[in-house]
């Protein structure tokens, strides 16, 4: 688990943004947040570390088409819905695009061309199953958390569906990012404090009605009947749904591991749909 302060640094970078003025007072970089207003405008910036605050004239504006501000819109709502329902055990996973996925050798790069696809192909309404296989550190997460902002970028973070009278409906996209080593480490801790499993039974229920949910280092939890349980109720929830899931297991060790009928479950819409990262070395250092 990060610190408390880790969690907080990690926060500023997905919510504010420095946009190139220094703070008159100490010279520290001004931070504004990186949503717009209603009136489509940038908000005044101001010094995290003395707390000087920009003159609203003084604020550097660019105006957003109406179109783009609801867009920008759904993109906040999309991302506010991944934090509150996500377990993560550090917030670091969603500095992950596929703009700093580092390319060495082919390996990485057909990685990364996989990755591209797998986002075109649940982006054009396709229910896809991707597993990604491979060691720690070999960049499976990276690319998982690089689909999730793609496809949600492609779709303009909105659903498109017809509902059963046969009318054009829309609805705002819902993911959930679940560290599996993590959920079953609070799933633990919520035997005893009522406030960490009321947390976790939300996660896991959100997984139920959300469009991708990211199930991140399947196989690096330790083995019972208990962790059997969760992953199957987690499969059956994401059955008809987009799915990634990042294992540190072979093809064959997942049977062995968790079963047939799970890796069915798994692979229902997995067909041509998985990757394996063996021969690609750390990508942590």
């Amino acid at each position: 688990m990060e610190s408390v302060a880790e969690g907080i640094e990690a926060a500023k970078k997905i919510v504010f943004e420095t946009f190139g003025v220094k703070c008159p007072e100490c010279g520290a970089n001004l931070y504004r947040p990186k949503a717009f207003n209603k009136k489509g405008e940038k908000i005044p910036g101001a010094c995290m570390d003395c707390g000087y605050r920009e003159p609203l004239k003084d604020a550097k504006r660019r105006t957003m088409s109406g179109q783009d501000l609801t867009i920008s819109a759904y993109m906040n709502d999309a991302y506010k819905y991944l934090n509150s329902n996500s377990i993560l055990s550090t917030f670091s996973v969603f500095d992950n695009k596929f703009d700093n996925y580092i390319t060495r050798v082919p390996k990485e790069r057909q990685a990364l061309e996989y990755a591209k696809e797998i986002a075109k192909k649940m982006a054009s309404g396709e229910k896809v199953h991707a597993i990604l296989l491979g060691s720690s550190g070999s960049g499976k997460t990276h690319l998982a958390t690089g689909i999730m902002y793609d496809y949600l970028k492609r779709k303009k973070y909105l659903n498109y569906y017809t509902d059963k009278n046969g009318d054009n409906k829309t609805r705002k996209l819902k993911v959930v990012f679940i560290d599996f080593p993590e959920l079953m480490s609070q799933l633990q801790l919520g035997i005893n404090n009522s406030d960490v499993r009321k947390r976790v039974d939300t996660s896991v229920e959100a997984t139920k009605s959300c469009d991708l949910v990211i199930i991140d280092d399947l196989g690096a939890e330790r083995d019972s009947d208990f962790t059997l349980s969760v992953i199957d109720t987690l499969l059956r929830s994401t059955e008809n749904k987009n799915m990634i899931i990042t294992t540190n297991l072979s093809g064959q060790d997942l049977p062995d591991k968790y079963g047939d009928r799970a890796l069915s479950r798994m692979k229902m819409h997995g067909v041509g749909n998985s990757f394996s990262f063996n021969g690609i070395t750390d990508h942590r250092g």
